[in-house]
């Protein structure tokens, strides 16, 4: 794409970051802060299956984004494939689609929508996704890609279940929950 289809105004509104966020024991790289706009749009784009907003988001990050994954197995945070069907898309698929390169999906995730569920039950989402296909990553340098970085649990997931089976690991999203971005006190 050439040419952002945002308006001014409304890019505007999105709240870049482009840094590297500690959540829960790893870091996720993140290009924008997950607030009021950033969320009308994503469930718009979502919910509303108005895939025409998929671009919108990495515009002005594709070439940076192109340029981490270069050498690298792009792979996608899994969603459930009920969730994918009735929404007639895959959300990740569509958002990173315009990165021109392979995305993998070596994950299977049950049917469990993580947005409707209290931050304990959130934790218990490793027991819904499973590494089916550890083929596809094994010896492999990984950049895993999710849309929005919430409490961290879906990551963390896929992160404890390819770490004994790839060479290294990046996390890149678009958004990262503002609750991570707040300073932690010690312990």
């Amino acid at each position: 794409m050439t040419q952002d289809i945002l308006c001014g105004f409304c890019r505007k509104q999105l709240v870049p970051l482009r840094k590297t966020i500690p959540v829960l024991d790893f870091e996720v790289y993140a290009y924008y802060e997950y607030e009021a706009f950033f969320e009308k749009l994503i469930f718009q784009f979502k919910e509303s299956k108005d895939v025409t907003l998929a671009p919108v988001f990495l515009y002005p990050y594709i070439k940076h984004l192109r340029k981490q994954c270069e050498g690298k197995t792009v792979i996608l945070v899994p969603s459930s494939l009920k969730k994918t069907k009735q929404r007639g898309f895959d959300t990740l698929q569509c958002l990173y689609d315009g990165l021109g390169i392979e995305l993998l999906a070596p994950f299977e995730k049950d049917d469990v929508k993580q947005s409707q569920r209290g931050a304990h039950m959130r934790s218990r989402i490793k027991n819904h996704i499973r590494l089916a296909h550890p083929e596809l990553i094994q010896g492999k340098d990984v950049i895993l890609l999710d849309d929005v970085c919430t409490t961290g649990y879906s990551i963390k997931a896929c992160l404890d279940l390819i770490k004994p089976v790839v060479n290294s690991i990046k996390v890149v999203v678009l958004a990262v929950h503002s609750d991570n971005l707040k300073t932690r006190s010690p312990i």
